[in-house]
């Protein structure tokens, strides 16, 4: 990776229009097929949060109980990457990024802050979205996945979900109602929007009809937006 930390125009720049220099560094990044990319979009996957031992040969399930090797594969075919990347390479990458993307912790890489981290999740998830939807935190596809054709409310630094990966965001979602996660689900700022909520309804009857069930937390806990989220009532739900 080449960090232009030299060029004066540059770090001036990128105090007035942070988002466009990360954005251009992150293609660049791409295009030249570097692993400091795949890496970051590993951050990105487990939202900001690596832990060191999963990088480890014996032990790579301390960041998820999904090997990280397996996040990995899939990253790699989601951008059609043409090379294999070992677990020391993905750990000298981030020594590599140290200061400049990442930080270190005795047990963990971190982004270097939550600014740059918002940033990459824009920049670079949107190349992962395959990947972050199937090995994904929850808690992080309801505050940074949007639909395209909706509202925002002028959020920024989400990743925008084009209609080629509908049918897979809202298995996922399904996927989720099923382990009980309703506040994940039915807490996005954009149900807000009574537009967004019937298109989220005929998603619904689309596809499979999730089996709600009761979680560690009860439904009343978990939903705030009406209670028909325990029957599925979805009349109810797209008129309020």
């Amino acid at each position: 990776m080449q960090y232009n930390d030299q060029d004066k125009t540059k770090l001036i720049d990128y105090f007035i229009y942070p988002h466009d220099i990360i954005e251009n560094e992150m293609n660049e990044l791409m295009r030249a097929f570097d692993p400091c990319f795949i890496v970051l979009g590993l951050l990105v996957i487990f939202n900001n949060n690596i832990d060191k031992q999963s990088l480890t040969l014996y032990d790579q399930k301390s960041t998820t109980e999904v090997r990280i090797t397996t996040v990995l594969n899939d990253m790699l075919h989601d951008i059609d990457y043409g090379y294999l990347i070992s677990m020391e390479g993905i750990s000298d990458s981030l020594s590599h990024l140290r200061n400049i993307y990442t930080k270190e912790t005795p047990l963990t890489y971190t982004c270097f802050n939550k600014s740059m981290f918002d940033m990459l999740v824009e920049a670079v998830g949107r190349h992962f979205i395959p990947s972050i939807l199937k090995h994904g935190n929850s808690g992080f596809i309801k505050k940074k996945y949007v639909e395209v054709p909706f509202s925002t409310n002028g959020k920024r630094h989400t990743i925008k979900i084009e209609s080629k990966y509908e049918e897979m965001y809202f298995k996922r979602i399904i996927e989720d109602l099923n382990k009980g996660f309703y506040r994940e689900v039915f807490e996005i700022f954009q149900m807000e929007h009574r537009e967004y909520r019937m298109f989220f309804v005929s998603k619904f009857l689309e596809m499979e009809k999730p089996t709600l069930r009761q979680s560690s937390r009860t439904v009343e806990q978990c939903c705030t937006l009406h209670h028909s989220v325990d029957t599925m009532n979805f009349h109810a739900f797209c008129s309020k």
